[in-house]
């Protein structure tokens, strides 16, 4: 696990962000369905994701590291970043878990 996680919804008329872990899910009805004990839950048509992208890269003159699901549409479904510190510091065993993705998959 990772722990918690930044999780981001952004379409044109909202950018929903929530902190928790990433429940386990299981697949039912065409969805993906995650709900446990976190904020995070709710029903996600896998089926429409079509490319999973790992993003590593500068915002706001800091480095961001996501996790970023999208569509046949070219639009995002949900992205899932690694998390900061009080310091505003990315987390490093996020980071490493993120950058361990990276190495087995990009």
């Amino acid at each position: 696990t990772w722990g918690t996680v930044l999780f981001i919804v952004h379409t044109a008329d909202i950018v929903l962000e929530c902190e928790g872990s990433l429940p386990v899910g299981s697949f039912g009805h065409g969805y993906y369905n995650i709900h446990g004990d976190s904020p995070i839950g709710g029903h996600i048509k896998a089926g429409n994701c079509t490319a999973i992208y790992l993003v590593d890269r500068a915002f706001h003159g800091r480095r961001s590291c996501s996790v970023q699901f999208f569509n046949g549409a070219g639009e995002a479904m949900f992205k899932v970043f690694v998390r900061r510190d009080a310091a505003r510091e990315l987390l490093p065993d996020q980071v490493a878990r993120f950058e361990a993705l990276k190495r087995d998959f990009a």
